[in-house]
């Protein structure tokens, strides 16, 4: 009767952990159904926020696997959707985004920054050509789901650098044609000084000799060599 008891009690136990653990697992069920919701509603509201952004974004999850991009990241790197979400960030575009650039970013500098601004890359991308990009990112935490995202900005400037790179030469051309002027402007100057010494030197003496003893005219035009020697004197300096 004992041994009878026993196994009652036993059975009951049994009996009362299994419903246990039935109640846990339906616990466990609907926190995770809240979870999956939850996770996909932040999903939502990132892709609302990145589709509001001219330029090109995406999302990552801790592990770098896409969760959402916008249309500009599409337009301007000529992937599509299917081709993006849920892969691996070098994977992208058969693995043309295996940058090792890229890399320092995501592996070495943001685990030990929450942001990162102005990180440039430069790459030849095969179905684009080359593009020079300033990458903005940002960690990015959701506590209500308990998940980590970060956030990336990428601004193409290769037409910046292009223009900035044709103004460095013209203004380089232009420091050599000011060069070349002040060049030719030196050995002008310097050629015309001896003939003018000269013209001065000589209206000079023929003041000293012959002032008054010439008619007044003769006079007049010797002042008149003499001011016009001061101003060309005067353009040359200057």
């Amino acid at each position: 009767m004992k041994d009878e008891n026993k196994t009652k009690k036993q059975l009951i136990d049994e009996l009362v952990g299994l419903h246990q653990r039935i109640t846990n697992l339906e616990k466990s069920e609907t926190e995770r159904k809240r979870m999956e919701v939850a996770v996909r509603e932040a999903l939502r509201y990132a892709e609302s926020i990145v589709e509001t952004v001219r330029e090109p974004l995406v999302v990552l999850n801790v592990d770098l696997k896409i969760l959402s991009s916008n249309r500009s990241f599409y337009k301007t790197f000529k992937v599509t959707p299917d081709e993006t979400v849920g892969k691996f960030i070098y994977d992208l575009g058969d693995r043309q985004w295996d940058i090792p650039r890229l890399r320092t970013l995501f592996e070495d500098i943001l685990p030990k920054n929450t942001k990162f601004d102005n990180f440039e890359v430069e790459h030849d991308f095969p179905i684009i050509g080359r593009k020079i990009m300033l990458l903005n990112a940002r960690r990015i935490y959701r506590e209500d789901i308990g998940m980590q995202m970060i956030l990336v900005a990428i601004e193409d400037i290769t037409e910046r650098r292009q223009r900035e790179k044709e103004l460095k030469k013209l203004s380089e051309e232009l420091a050599r044609s000011n060069a070349d002027l002040r060049d030719f402007a030196y050995v002008a100057s310097h050629d015309l000084k001896k003939p003018l010494q000269s013209i001065e030197g000589f209206a000079k003496l023929l003041g000293r000799r012959y002032k008054g003893k010439l008619d007044a005219k003769a006079d007049e035009f010797i002042e008149y060599i003499g001011s016009g020697v001061k101003r060309m004197q005067e353009l040359i300096k200057d």
